[in-house]
């Protein structure tokens, strides 16, 4: 799968969360989610405005084909898209540490730890190959089209 491609198969499937997405398609539409916000990012200091429209626009454009490539490259890899929840445990745990200072300091590291944890357990899958042959979210991506990753 090839740059284009990727970001074509990701915007046509804008809000498909069923299915398995390859590490090309899911890598190359991150690569595509960069480039887009750093062209805004220029495009919001150029025009100088405080409340960054063309970053807005693309962030509200790009969030749900992000959300569903992430799951289903998730599914590629048979594991459930509430993943991508994972690291919000770390912030689950932060919320009772404004009981007590001796509270706040291991709760706050203690959710730290566990939100870089659970990120980076989610940044090695992203990487991994997905199961070879047919999981329970659907046929094999590189079985189907014979490709490398």
């Amino acid at each position: 799968m090839d740059f284009g491609t990727a970001i074509k198969t990701c915007l046509n499937k804008y809000v498909s969360f069923a299915g398995r997405a390859r590490r090309a398609e899911y890598w190359y539409f991150m690569l595509f989610n960069l480039i887009l916000t750093a062209v805004a990012g220029v495009l919001d200091q150029m025009v100088g405005m405080e409340l960054s429209p063309f970053s807005t626009i693309v962030s509200l454009v790009l969030f749900l084909p992000m959300l569903a490539v992430s799951v289903r490259r998730l599914h590629d890899l048979d594991k459930s898209g509430w993943w991508l929840l994972a690291p919000m445990l770390g912030l689950v745990v932060m919320i009772p540490a404004y009981t007590s200072l001796e509270a706040a300091i291991v709760l706050l590291w203690l959710g730290g730890l566990i939100a870089f944890g659970t990120g980076v357990l989610l940044l090695v899958w992203f990487l991994s190959r997905g199961t070879m042959g047919a999981n329970r979210f659907g046929a094999d991506p590189l079985a189907v089209i014979g490709q490398p990753s």
